[in-house]
């Protein structure tokens, strides 16, 4: 195989995995919405479509993005495993660095670690702004 081939492989099979989280996180979004809520939207008159678009939807998004943003930051980590199958990311970067210079392997691992967490941290740091600005009121 390719090093493109290798690349795609590793999106995939990335897409694939965090897929089903995302797809977990959105259902239990829509399983917190009270179903009264659509109930009501259906005795007036509402179709499937608008109680999904105007009130199913609205209030789930406020419980499903902070744990899309959680699953954002696992992405992120987690694709330091497509390094073990020879893509070139972060770690695959700082890997080949590390080879290329034996007597600075450390340094160089604490820089992958940093560029790890300049990626994480503003994540995590989105998550709770987002996570109080959608709060329910209680």
């Amino acid at each position: 195989m390719t090093f493109q081939q290798f690349e795609v492989a590793a999106i995939i099979a990335l897409s694939a995995y965090t897929a089903a989280f995302i797809a977990e996180a959105v259902r239990s979004g829509v399983n917190s919405v009270p179903l009264g809520q659509a109930e009501a939207a259906r005795s007036i008159g509402m179709n499937f479509g608008q109680v999904l678009n105007l009130i199913i939807l609205p209030q789930a998004l406020r419980t499903v993005v902070p744990p899309l943003i959680n699953i954002l930051i696992a992405l992120v980590k987690n694709s330091s495993v497509a390094g073990a199958f020879f893509v070139l990311e972060l770690f695959g970067y700082g890997r080949q660095m590390a080879n290329a210079n034996g007597d600075q392997v450390m340094a160089v691992l604490l820089g992958v670690a940093f560029f790890y967490l300049l990626l994480t941290i503003p994540l995590g740091i989105l998550a709770s702004t987002v996570e109080r600005k959608v709060a329910i009121a209680r």
